[in-house]
């Protein structure tokens, strides 16, 4: 299983190189939002976490209105579940800290319209829990080794351009588990990762 997770991330990174350096792609800067949760089953709006996400972007025109996007950002994900216990009120959020690189296929619709589809890889960079309310404040970091390191799934969405500015809407629907081990799937479960996303962006190169 690590062995094909690692050919995986490895046939990433070559692909994002090979875009790079045989092709002539527009480049730009993105950030924004994320609505972040952690699904067991259906997707649900409970305990959604908001984050951020920012980096990088690429598209490189294959032909016609098709292109291929690949995109590097550092993304929060997780959720945050709010307690009421005999009066005591406060929220307790699980956060957990990835490299995101998106390999997605676009198609233009029009001057205007994107439509994005494709797989992604993330890699964990770490993860805490942190607590907040009538309780008290207290933060733990988590160790990783309960944790997947990977993370992969299927994200599509659509964006708008304006000239050189952008705006867009995503799903990233996480098909990897996030615990690892015992202690963490006594907290977690079966748990996967649920992030809705928007976001602007501005092309740097054309």
């Amino acid at each position: 299983m690590k062995l094909n997770k690692l050919l995986t991330t490895l046939t990433f990174l070559t692909l994002f190189t090979t875009l790079y350096t045989q092709a002539q792609p527009q480049t730009g800067i993105k950030a924004g939002l994320n609505f972040s949760n952690l699904m067991e089953g259906d997707v649900n709006d409970e305990n959604v976490r908001l984050g951020f996400h920012a980096g990088i972007y690429s598209q490189v025109k294959l032909r016609g209105p098709v292109f291929l996007m690949p995109e590097l950002t550092f993304s929060t994900k997780g959720n945050s579940v709010i307690y009421d216990v005999l009066g005591a009120e406060g929220k307790t959020d699980f956060n957990l800290y990835y490299i995101d690189m998106p390999l997605l296929a676009g198609v233009r619709l029009g001057e205007v319209l994107e439509l994005h589809l494709g797989p992604y890889m993330s890699y964990m960079l770490g993860a805490n829990i942190k607590t907040e309310g009538d309780l008290g404040e207290d933060e733990d970091e988590l160790n990783r080794k309960d944790l997947q390191t990977f993370d992969y799934g299927i994200s599509g969405g659509l964006a708008f351009n304006f000239d050189d500015f952008g705006v867009g809407a995503r799903y990233n629907w996480g098909r990897a588990r996030v615990a690892k081990r015992d202690a963490a799937e006594f907290l977690l479960g079966d748990a996967k990762n649920s992030v809705g996303q928007i976001y602007l962006r501005y092309r740097l190169s054309k």
